[in-house]
């Protein structure tokens, strides 16, 4: 099985998207104790993630990208994501050549209509306009 995952996502506080990029780094904290007292509950669910093959912080956006294998489930990425502070999240999703794009909000997923697959293919060509075709979704 092999799953790829480009999202964006925004926040109301941007210490979040600092805090994301960091449990999803190398430089993760290795416990829970090295983690600020407001970001514990985010910190369990992150620390389990594979790094992004890609990710980029800007104010109060974030975007990443990875390429997983085995048995990696998107959902999980994304409801935790959205738990850990992305307000709203935007991810085209690509499961063994099935491909979607799915919004994240408040706890629930929300599959976009087909349409939206060819309007992101449009932008295929580049890695940059895919995430700003994301982008727009994301602030629609």
């Amino acid at each position: 099985m092999e799953l790829v995952i480009k999202l964006a996502g925004k926040t109301s506080k941007q210490s979040v998207t600092g805090f994301i990029a960091k449990m999803l780094s190398e430089d993760a904290p290795l416990f829970v104790d090295d983690v600020d007292a407001e970001y514990h509950m985010a910190f369990e669910a992150l620390s389990y993630f594979e790094q992004p093959d890609y990710k980029k912080v800007s104010g109060q956006d974030f975007i990443a990208q990875w390429e997983l294998g085995g048995d990696a489930e998107y959902e999980e990425i994304l409801l935790s994501l959205n738990e850990a502070g992305l307000d709203k999240i935007v991810a085209y999703i690509n499961l063994d050549q099935t491909e979607k794009i799915v919004i994240c909000e408040k706890g629930a997923l929300l599959s976009l209509p087909p349409d939206s697959i060819q309007h992101f293919s449009k932008a295929e060509n580049s890695q940059e306009r895919q995430f700003e075709f994301l982008l727009s979704l994301l602030r629609n």
